[in-house]
């Protein structure tokens, strides 16, 4: 099953995401991206950007 099928049969197409989701999906590759060539594995920089994120939303923030 292809991801998009869902949102075609929803929306009748491809949803773009808005500036602000892209924003935060450029700094979450760029953080990753920072986290491995300081050394961390993948699975690492994942599980850290993970509770970075999760730690947000506990304060109430929005990222």
């Amino acid at each position: 099953m292809n991801p998009n099928d869902f949102s075609r049969r929803v929306t009748g197409g491809v949803q773009e995401p808005n500036a602000q989701s892209r924003q935060f999906a450029r700094g979450c590759r760029d953080t990753f991206n920072a986290l491995v060539a300081e050394g961390f594995s993948e699975p690492q920089a994942l599980h850290i950007i993970g509770v970075m994120i999760s730690a947000n939303g506990r304060r109430g923030d929005t990222p």
